[in-house]
Formats: structure tokens, C-alpha cells, sequence
């Protein structure tokens, strides 16, 4: 059985780990939840992401979660268990 990731549409998308879900990744680099901000796609971007589960990361430099110019909540835990460093919530500014 999967995460419960949930998404919802209109002329936005929400991404959504709800509170039931668990993320667990470990691995290099790994990311637990990705959220573009894709203004080309027009229609429907994924531009919302919202934690109300639990993210375990243990690799080395880990995300818990990336965007690339869409907002992202966390509304629980983000754990980083790694030795070489690990980021809670990274954010890069989108292009238009």
C-alpha cells in the first residue's frame, strides 16, 4: 500500500501528503516531496504542496522538501536523520 498522496485540480493544483502518510526515503540527494511550479503548462501547474504527515529522511543531503517556485506548508515532522548534512524545506524562485 502507498502514501496517501492526494491531489486536487481546477485552475490550481494542491500536492498533499495527508495525515496519514509517511514518506521515507534514504539515498543521496534523496527528496521526499518535489513541487514545480511549471507556469508553461497553462492550465493546471503544481504549485501547492502541503505536509500534514510525516517525512523521514536519512541520506546524505536529503530534502524533505523542494520547490522550484511553488509554495510548499509543512503542517507536521520533517525528520533528517544524516551525518552529512540534510535541509527541512528548500525553495528556489520559479521563472516567468
Amino acid at each position: 500500500m502507498g502514501n496517501p498522496i492526494h491531489a486536487t485540480g481546477g485552475s490550481q493544483t494542491y500536492v498533499e501528503n495527508l495525515s496519514t502518510g509517511i514518506i521515507n526515503m534514504d539515498g543521496e540527494s534523496a527528496i521526499g516531496m518535489y513541487v514545480l511550479n511549471n507556469a508553461s503548462f497553462g492550465s493546471n501547474p503544481v504549485n501547492q504542496g502541503h505536509n500534514y504527515g510525516v517525512i523521514n529522511m536519512s541520506g546524505n543531503n536529503a530534502m524533505g522538501i523542494l520547490t522550484t517556485g511553488g509554495q510548499v506548508y509543512n503542517m507536521n515532522t520533517i525528520n533528517i536523520n544524516s551525518e552529512q548534512g540534510g535541509i527541512g524545506i528548500y525553495a528556489t524562485a520559479g521563472n516567468r
